[in-house]
């Protein structure tokens, strides 16, 4: 599907991932500046975030606890670094971040 979605235009390689409405509708001020880029398949916070991320949430003891701890802390840090993307997007930036992708893959697998 996001393959397709990609040959439709309506996403690309590389941008701020698609964030759920709650969390646009929770911060408004930053996704109002994030979501003016296509959104991606994978992007900058998605490269850089996603370890910290991860250990942030395995902390948590509840689901209500994941939530609002990713709401917090996640969401804002990674839309920061979404609008960092924004700022400094180019092919070689989108090259960088689609390799380290492509090598997250092969570490985690």
């Amino acid at each position: 599907p996001q393959l397709w979605n990609i040959l439709r235009g309506d996403l690309s390689f590389v941008g701020p991932r698609p964030p759920l409405r709650q969390y646009t509708e929770a911060h408004p001020e930053l996704y109002a500046r994030v979501l003016k880029s296509r959104p991606g398949v994978t992007g900058l916070a998605s490269v850089t975030y996603h370890k910290h991320e991860a250990a942030l949430l395995a902390r948590c003891r509840s689901t209500a606890e994941t939530d609002a701890v990713y709401s917090r802390l996640c969401v804002p840090a990674k839309a920061r670094l979404d609008l960092i993307y924004q700022r400094h997007q180019n092919m070689c930036f989108d090259f960088d971040i689609v390799f380290q992708t492509i090598g997250n893959i092969f570490r985690r697998g």
